[in-house]
């Protein structure tokens, strides 16, 4: 079941497909447990609504949700034959990411069900008026403080910086449990503080793999001590997005990587059978966004001089991965822009904000301020096509010894943000436990 994706013009780039998208998993999970939040679902459509009817996801007392990290459908088609076949048996469908494909606006999208022009998280170093700043949101920290979660200690009100509060903060917790289980080196910071009330524990730590689905397996066999009659369990892995970046998502690395994750995962289901716990549970599983490697010759940098010039217009610069915002002084647009068209050149696609504002999904969306918008995803942004990375200024690091200088990586060989296939079209497996037990 293929997505509609609509190509932009003379490029080599798609517009995300929001009728088909990552923000619609969750709100599907809640209907699974009889709750209906408001927000689109993979119910709304009638080819996504059979196959969630054919794998018997409804009436289910667990569901859980599992987000793999870059995990892209082209990657899955070429590597995998075990988790591919439950893929192709179940006749599960494909979805798109988000524009930018990058992991901090697809987490808002996902965790929210909304689309990035309604959320307001439309990028991972974005200027923010509020604050006057370029502001991290994986860390949630403006990116001239180094420390974590910076916002969340002084004192203000973070979570305005969301536009739309989350699935978490509309659920009825009287009916409903909610668990998530995360990496330790990540539990309780960043970005979850936007989606889960921070005085509201749910988030569990675990180590690797073998922690993550050992502690699954206990919250489920523990679930009759939980209150609530339902459960709602979401599982996030970054490991694959992790090595993807360092190695490159075709590296040996990232294949290792995924075979043992498509190990521990098939056998968690099986121990879920062999528990009798699979007939009531519906799993979800997905990911944020693919991604594409990087030529270390095809680096676009800035000499001296150039940045001298465009210092000239530009009130600062952000990034989301292999999407650039440009923040640019007004008087200066037309000039900036036909820089950065000779200056990018094949490299990748300049755009005015006027341009792609419908890449957000304001198209499916009402009311939205697109003023506002702009202020955030910047007046000018660049597009990257596949291979290319664009290095910003920033800061030379001093006092590095021999050994920093041999394990630090000159360049990540993958990454994201761009709006290619590969980067935009993921793979969405949705049934209940007991059919997929029953084809591995």
């Amino acid at each position: 079941m293929s997505l509609d994706l609509k190509p932009i013009s003379d490029t080599p780039f798609f517009i995300p497909d929001y009728r088909q998208n990552i923000s619609m998993v969750v709100p599907s999970a809640f209907m699974c447990l009889d709750q209906d939040l408001g927000r689109r679902s993979l119910f709304d459509l009638p080819q996504t609504k059979q196959v969630l009817e054919d794998n018997n996801c409804m009436d289910a007392e667990i569901v859980i949700v599992i987000l793999v990290d870059t995990l892209g459908y082209t990657k899955l088609q070429a590597i995998s034959k075990k988790l591919l076949n439950v893929y192709q048996k179940l006749d599960c469908f494909q979805l798109s990411s988000t524009c930018p494909t990058i992991t901090s606006t697809c987490l808002m999208s996902i965790h929210t069900g909304l689309t990035p022009c309604e959320h307001g998280i439309v990028g991972h170093k974005i200027y923010i008026p509020e604050y006057d700043n370029i502001i991290d949101f994986l860390k949630m920290s403006p990116i001239d403080i180094k420390t974590r979660d910076s916002l969340m200690k002084s004192g203000v009100n973070y979570r305005s910086l969301s536009w739309k509060p989350s699935l978490y903060d509309l659920m009825n917790r009287d009916l409903i449990a909610h668990l998530g289980l995360v990496h330790h080196r990540i539990l309780d910071t960043g970005l979850s503080n936007l989606l889960v009330d921070p005085k509201i524990r749910t988030d569990i730590g675990y180590a690797n793999l073998i922690d993550l689905f050992a502690k699954a397996k206990k919250i489920i066999k523990k679930k009759k001590r939980i209150q609530q009659s339902k459960l709602l369990l979401n599982i996030y892995t970054g490991y694959l997005d992790e090595l993807s970046h360092l190695y490159g998502p075709n590296s040996p690395e990232y294949d290792a990587g995924f075979h043992y994750f498509e190990i521990r995962f098939l056998e968690f289901v099986k121990s879920l059978e062999k528990a009798g716990l699979s007939k009531k549970t519906t799993l979800f599983l997905l990911s944020d966004h693919g991604q594409v490697p990087l030529d270390p010759n095809k680096i676009i940098a800035f000499t001296q001089d150039e940045l001298k010039y465009v210092k000239r217009f530009i009130k600062r610069p952000g990034r989301s991965g292999r999407a650039i915002h440009i923040y640019v002084k007004p008087e200066f647009l037309e000039e900036a822009e036909d820089f950065f068209r000779n200056f990018i050149a094949e490299k990748g696609e300049v755009f005015r904000f006027s341009d792609v504002v419908d890449f957000l999904g304001c198209s499916y969306s009402v009311n939205i301020n697109t003023e506002r918008l702009q202020e955030r995803f910047g007046d000018l942004i660049i597009f990257l096509k596949k291979g290319y990375h664009m290095e910003l200024p920033k800061p030379r690091k001093r006092g590095k010894d021999w050994l920093d200088s041999l394990m630090e990586t000159e360049i990540k060989l993958g990454s994201h943000g761009s709006l290619t296939f590969d980067e935009l079209v993921v793979p969405c497996i949705a049934s209940n436990a007991s059919e997929i037990a029953r084809i591995i």
